[in-house]
């Protein structure tokens, strides 16, 4: 009600997703996630990079990463070092395409520690 420009909102006349077909996007709710406290969700893009993510915590804290929109292999790249996989084999865990809430993931990264997340900055990913 408050809003100015209710018509960019989601499903809004100029919401940019009306302008792209129904089977160029995967269906991807709404979706509402509740969690118990310290769980953990690993890195993805919401909906494929197709649609925007809100995070809401009702007590403690809640650690997000977001990145810039870039292109894949910058995508991959994020990822790699976000999850620390240098010198190590590669997670079976796709960050990108799969799903972040399943239980068959594979190995699970750990949160990231502050210089991989510098070296994102360095490299002009903008994590914020």
């Amino acid at each position: 009600k408050n809003f100015k420009m209710p018509d960019c909102l989601p499903g809004g006349t100029h919401c940019m997703m009306n302008s792209v077909n129904s089977k160029g996007r995967p269906f991807m709710g709404p979706n509402f996630y509740v969690t118990p406290p310290a769980s953990f969700t690993h890195f993805h893009q919401d909906g494929h990079g197709t649609v925007d993510s809100g995070h809401t915590c009702l007590s403690g804290y809640n650690e997000v990463i977001m990145l810039r929109r870039m292109p894949e292999k910058h995508k991959h790249r994020a990822l790699y070092i976000l999850n620390e996989r240098e010198g190590k084999k590669p997670s079976k865990y796709d960050g990108l395409y799969g799903l972040p809430h399943a239980d068959n993931i594979g190995e699970k990264p750990s949160w990231p520690k502050n210089d991989a997340i510098q070296k994102c900055a360095d490299m002009n990913y903008y994590p914020s």
